[in-house]
């Protein structure tokens, strides 16, 4: 196969439609894939760092160190190694074999995750996504969406299961944490099951264990001890917005520049939905929820409250703006 060596952004925005199939490689800093070129297969490697994927593209054959950031619009992305990072997978993308110490965040929209290993960590799996070989003190948090985690090993953590998936073949010291009785599964070796306010069918079999729990009630003292405000009381806090209007995907209405504030807050905190501005504690927690541009916030402690059975968001009463979140 003939191939030809992309350097920089602006050569790959040259790039048109191929005849025959021929290798792409990239070995610059390119910040954008914004289309498929046809006949063109993407290799990126020597370091490179690729940011901001879309429109169905796909990238594949990404290594040595580089950085995938943003695959969206049924992207796929294909073998990431060599200590990389892949943030904000969605729209029915696939990411597969990644290894080498990888980072995998907010996989979602039916998307499959597979051949985590290297000390990786997948964060926020969902829309009935599928999570394969998580091994190497891996850590996959927050699976849900009719989602299967399999073959997860040596010394892995997998938190919040829920939403009639299935674990299949824990074992080592792996620690699993399921929220749903709907949960199927098995758990072998010295693995630790941790069932929160539930009773699923779990095969436990060797030295595994069956660990019942009664999750934490979140309170905005116990949220404050964990993301402690600045000396006036402030906070920061993330948003996903819709990345050509900065509006929020709810309503499409209310945009966020400058000081927004909330029309129809609830200072409830039994509520979990409407009634304030929902931003997140962490820039990869917002994908779960919308993937978009990431802005991060100012919020003073009084103007927002805690659900007490989760935190991966909060409902504010007004937010300020302070920019693009960029990593």
């Amino acid at each position: 196969m003939n191939e030809i060596i992309i350097t920089t952004q602006e050569e790959l925005d040259k790039l048109t439609d191929f005849k025959e199939q021929i290798a792409i490689i990239i070995k610059g800093n390119i910040y954008r894939l914004s289309r498929n070129v046809k006949n063109g297969l993407y290799s990126v490697s020597g370091n490179a760092t690729v940011k901001y994927v879309s429109d169905n593209a796909t990238v594949q054959y990404v290594s040595d160190n580089a950085t995938v950031q943003s695959v969206s619009g049924n992207a796929t992305v294909q073998s990431v190694s060599g200590n990389a990072t892949v943030q904000y997978v969605s729209g029915n993308a696939t990411v597969q074999s990644v290894s080498g110490n990888a980072t995998v965040q907010s996989v979602s929209g039916n998307a499959t995750v597979q051949y985590v290993s290297g000390n990786a960590t997948v964060q926020s799996v969902s829309g009935n996504a599928t999570v394969q070989y998580v091994s190497g003190n891996a850590t996959v948090q927050s699976v849900s969406g009719n989602a299967t985690v399999k073959y997860v090993s040596d010394n892995a953590t997998v938190q919040s299961v829920f939403d009639n998936a299935t674990v299949q073949y824990v074992s080592g010291n792996a620690t699993v944490k399921i929220l749903s009785d709907s949960v199927t599964g098995a758990a072998s070796g010295r693995a630790v099951i941790i069932l929160q306010d539930c009773s699923p069918k779990i095969i436990i079999s060797g030295h595994a264990t069956l660990v019942n729990t009664i999750a934490q009630k979140h309170t905005k003292e116990s949220f404050l001890n964990t993301f402690i405000p600045d000396d006036k009381g402030f906070v920061y806090l993330y948003k996903s917005v819709n990345s050509n209007t900065r509006c929020d995907f709810k309503t499409g209405k209310i945009k966020y520049e400058g000081m927004v504030t909330c029309p129809d807050f609830d200072p409830s905190e039994d509520r979990k939905c409407g009634g304030g501005l929902h931003l997140s504690p962490l820039p990869f927690m917002t994908q779960k929820f919308n993937i978009g541009k990431i802005l991060t916030c100012r919020v003073h402690k009084d103007d927002f409250v805690v659900y007490h059975e989760s935190i991966e968001k909060v409902r504010c009463r007004k937010v300020e703006v302070i920019g693009e979140y960029n990593g």
